[in-house]
């Protein structure tokens, strides 16, 4: 979770939703010491990479890993470094290749990820706020592609849950605690999307965070699985 970026516009309530979904997990039965919580000033794109990593390393066929990213998202068209990217807490557009995720690069780092079930949830589509290109041959677009997504749900047992669609901005609504995709998220998890059995299945969750969320605001989660 990233609000306070260091060379572009901060966001507000991103940090709040990484450690309540955080303190979620630690309530439903996930140990502390699988759980790896990076916010802020600690979550540089060589911490994130390290935690992918740790993942790669520690998680077995039987495991599911869950994988929650909340901050800015950009597409980058035309320049020298032209993509898809996460951006960590040090982001410029001085340096792309040295302080953004770009979508190859996440697609690779969950591909050596060998458990059984990934689940990755994306909140990185806000609007503007990834500073103004020197070069004016470049533009700037929020979030990722569909075709984005498409690369990161490569795979088995692979599902990415996004805030929003790629032409859709996800919003914080100052009514709320977390952004409006985490809350339902959260809400859900914590039983709001429990079948009567008491278990939350992935299909049940989708189902009601893109109803409720699509009831606010001009914003409509989408999933891709394989």
């Amino acid at each position: 979770g990233i609000a306070a970026y260091q060379k572009i516009r901060p966001l507000t309530k991103t940090t709040t939703d990484a450690y309540d979904l955080y303190t979620t997990l630690l309530n439903n039965g996930y140990s502390s010491a699988n759980i790896a919580l990076i916010l802020d000033d600690r979550a540089t794109k060589h911490a994130i990479s390290e935690k992918l990593d740790w993942l790669a390393r520690e998680a077995k066929t039987e495991s599911t890993v869950i994988i929650f990213f909340s901050g800015h998202g950009a597409q980058l068209l035309g320049g020298f470094w032209p993509g898809e990217y996460l951006c960590p807490v040090e982001a410029t557009l001085e340096k792309v290749k040295d302080t953004f995720i770009s979508d190859n690069e996440l697609t690779i780092a969950l591909r050596a990820i060998g458990a059984g079930r990934l689940v990755v949830f994306l909140d990185a589509c806000h609007a503007g706020g990834v500073g103004e290109p020197k070069d004016s041959t470049i533009q700037i677009k929020a979030g990722l592609s569909d075709a984005a997504y498409s690369r990161l749900a490569e795979g088995k047992g692979r599902v990415i849950i996004a805030s929003s669609r790629p032409d859709e901005v996800s919003w914080e609504l100052a009514d709320m605690r977390n952004g409006l995709f985490t809350h339902y998220l959260l809400e859900g998890l914590r039983g709001g999307a429990a079948r009567q059995d008491g278990k939350v299945w992935i299909s049940s969750l989708f189902s009601y965070i893109y109803e409720l969320v699509s009831q606010r605001a001009s914003q409509h989660p989408f999933l891709k699985y394989t």
